[in-house]
């Protein structure tokens, strides 16, 4: 990854944290971003998120995906290029395998 994808990947996880602030609220549920990349020509995008409860991501996700308009014209705003990504919201289960690594480790002691 060059340097300026990772520059903009950073800069898109910042504003993507941002957007969810102002506009996933729902009570009792954190939304958080855990990553972002962005492709070499800089025009398709990947969010990545987590949920807590785990049993409310389908339901953030379909909420994300109404607002996906909302969400380039946030960027848009922040991000100084000469194109806007694409975007795709994506549920990290980063955690979930996390979780199975250990629980597999702990059955080995």
């Amino acid at each position: 990854m060059s340097r300026r994808q990772e520059r903009i990947s950073s800069l898109l996880k910042r504003l993507a944290a941002e957007f969810f602030l102002e506009n996933i609220g729902e009570i009792g549920v954190l939304a958080s971003v855990t990553k972002a990349e962005i492709s070499a020509d800089l025009q398709n995008a990947k969010i990545f998120f987590s949920v807590l409860p785990e049993n409310r991501e389908k339901k953030i996700l379909k909420q994300l995906f109404a607002l996906k308009k909302d969400f380039r014209r946030h960027i848009s705003r922040g991000l100084k290029t000469k194109f806007i990504p694409r975007v795709i919201f994506l549920i990290d289960d980063s955690l979930e395998k996390q979780r199975k690594i250990n629980e597999a480790l702990a059955t080995l002691k």
